[in-house]
């Protein structure tokens, strides 16, 4: 009786494995679109209650141009395989919520001097570190490391995109709703 051979696995199978699956890219490609919404709502707001010639619409307009552009070209990045944008979307991720826990430390403080206010702290705070978590596992490396930047953008296409775009700018709106609350 001969041996039967062990069943292959072709290079896409692989890839798609629970266990192989990139995590984290979603997250924070969401995370950065929700930013640049936030971002360009408080421009629209600063025009619209300051006037388009005004000093806070001039310093919203600045805060788009230096921040939201370049997080959503680091979403771009991270669409494509890009293994710099990683890093550097680890870096924005962490400094983001160290910002976010000392908000949620402010209104936790605000809550028990008895001037409780909505914020978007705490969901910023998870989804940083989601964001965080899921781009250090080992998978995400190695799938950074290992593929193709047109097999990345393949991944990263189709039905994904506008789902995770769409994802991106609800959640930016409900951030801009909450901090005009």
């Amino acid at each position: 009786m001969r041996p039967r051979p062990l069943p292959m696995r072709s290079a896409e199978e692989w890839e798609n494995a629970a266990h192989n699956r990139p995590r984290g890219i979603a997250a924070a490609v969401v995370f950065d679109w929700a930013s640049l919404t936030l971002i360009a709502a408080i421009l629209a707001r600063a025009v619209v209650q300051y006037g388009l010639a005004s000093r806070q619409t001039a310093a919203a307009a600045f805060l788009l141009l230096v921040l939201g552009l370049p997080l959503a070209a680091l979403g771009e990045a991270l669409r494509r395989g890009l293994t710099g944008a990683r890093l550097t979307q680890v870096l924005i991720a962490s400094l983001i919520g160290a910002g976010n826990l000392i908000g949620l430390i402010a209104d936790l403080r605000a809550l028990l001097g008895g001037t409780p206010r909505w914020s978007a702290s705490l969901p910023a705070l998870v989804l940083a570190g989601f964001v965080v978590w899921g781009l250090t596992r080992p998978q995400t490396i190695a799938w950074f490391a290992e593929t193709a930047r047109s097999r990345a953008r393949s991944r990263h296409g189709g039905r994904w995109l506008p789902l995770t775009l769409g994802a991106g700018i609800v959640a930016g709106l409900i951030a801009a709703a909450i901090s005009f609350i």
